[in-house]
């Protein structure tokens, strides 16, 4: 079954992830379940942000929930259908029918950064959007090299392509599949799973000033409501109205739990939108500063600017 796995990966998958290997498997008859190996599904591919040293990374987001993470000492990573664009997921991947679409994006959790860089630190278009109207804050994290991305995290960058045109990779990817199922005699039945995470990948176009990589985590359980498991635990919220379920996790920041397997994230920096005024800037100054060190004892000091 491993020759099995081998052989559809190398015909199917690995034009366009060169790196990409199988992690588990499981069989019944021709029904054959594939599971591809996370940490380096991107390596070499048009998703690939290259990990070498600590990264930084930069987050956009409102001062209410500054507060929030620091009282959780915690960031989230969402499920997509938590995020602002409901195009997510669905755009790239037409293959999916709208309910499937549904099932596997509240499967794949995610945490959207932008590259750390003058450009995007001063972006208006981010500062507008996702930092309430330049009355929010930008963080910088810094992602460390030493504990490296865990089984089951993925990092890559996102590509952005035009709505109005197929996205020929994926369409190539479908074609190979179906050859190869003409040609051999056993089929690979999740191939919708196998693909979450290059799905998840694309973006319109009219979103590139965002810079966006993309730290992601693919729940595993398919039972809903969806509990995860016991070292990397899922967490649920429920809308009574619509009988729907989205889920989150939070990562832990600054020190790494060592009993959660997750990627270790510190606080580096904080700036403040240029739309706060000059004396509430001084008096949100130094209540983050006073926040920080409560939930935060011991870690080191932070810098905060103004815009």
């Amino acid at each position: 079954m491993f020759e099995k796995g081998d052989k559809y990966i190398d015909e199917v998958i690995r034009p366009l992830l060169p790196h990409s290997k199988q992690g588990t498997f499981l069989s019944t008859t021709n029904d054959f379940t594939l599971e591809l190996f996370a940490p380096e599904i991107f390596l070499k591919s048009i998703f690939d942000f290259p990990f070498e040293n600590d990264l930084n990374f930069i987050h956009f987001t409102s001062i209410s929930n500054l507060f929030n993470i620091f009282r959780s000492k915690a960031i989230w990573m969402k499920d997509l259908n938590s995020l602002k664009d409901k195009s997510e997921f669905i755009f790239a991947n037409s293959y999916l029918d709208y309910k499937k679409s549904e099932k596997l994006k509240s499967r794949i959790l995610s945490l959207s950064l932008c590259e750390f860089s003058e450009q995007t630190l001063t972006n208006k278009y981010m500062w507008q959007n996702y930092a309430d109207n330049k009355k929010g804050i930008c963080i910088k994290l810094k992602l460390h090299k030493k504990r490296e991305i865990p089984p089951f995290f993925y990092l890559g960058k996102i590509n952005y392509r035009n709505e109005n045109l197929p996205i020929s990779e994926l369409v190539e990817l479908k074609k190979r599949h179906d050859q190869f199922n003409e040609d051999n005699d056993f089929t690979i039945s999740n191939i919708d799973e196998i693909l979450y995470s290059v799905s998840a990948m694309f973006k319109k176009d009219c979103y590139q000033n965002e810079y966006e990589v993309r730290l992601m985590r693919y729940i595993l359980d398919s039972s809903e409501p969806h509990r995860g498991d016991t070292i990397c635990p899922v967490e649920y919220l429920y809308d009574a109205d619509k009988k729907k379920y989205t889920y989150f996790m939070e990562l832990p920041l600054n020190n790494p739990n060592e009993n959660f397997i997750a990627p270790h994230i510190s606080i580096e920096e904080i700036y403040i939108g240029s739309s706060v005024d000059n004396m509430e800037f001084y008096y949100l100054r130094n209540l983050i500063y006073e926040k920080y060190s409560t939930h935060f004892i011991g870690c080191k000091p932070i810098n905060i600017y103004k815009m």
